[in-house]
């Protein structure tokens, strides 16, 4: 079940700064029959998984996506990141992908892929 305080996001985020970490993939929290993807901290005390997808959002534009490797561990690849309202639009030497800002705290954070 979905249980996470909500903030709401309008014509900005009001903690934008909670951005600013190393999120984690976690798949135990997304919503079944959605596309929400919830994301926790790399402090976050996971159960033993397989392998997490994850990436950083530094406030200097930096956003380093550390996708599961085709061997154990995690690719490294640095890409671009902007916010517009709550629209977070990350953009790679050859792909652009925006996701929308579902909610945000310190402690969690849900994304969905804008249309």
């Amino acid at each position: 079940m979905f249980a996470c305080s909500q903030t709401s996001v309008k014509n900005t985020i009001p903690y934008k700064s909670d951005l600013y970490q190393h999120w984690i993939h976690s798949y135990e929290d997304d919503i079944i029959n959605q596309e929400h993807r919830t994301y926790r901290p790399a402090t976050f005390p996971f159960p033993p998984a397989r392998g997490r997808e994850g990436f950083e959002i530094k406030e200097n534009g930096v956003f380093v996506s550390y996708p599961i490797a085709p061997v154990d561990g995690n690719l490294t690849i640095k890409e671009k990141w902007t916010l517009n309202n709550d629209e977070l639009t990350v953009t790679g030497k050859t792909t652009t992908n925006k996701y929308k800002i579902i909610s945000l705290t310190k402690e969690k954070l849900v994304l969905k892929p804008a249309k």
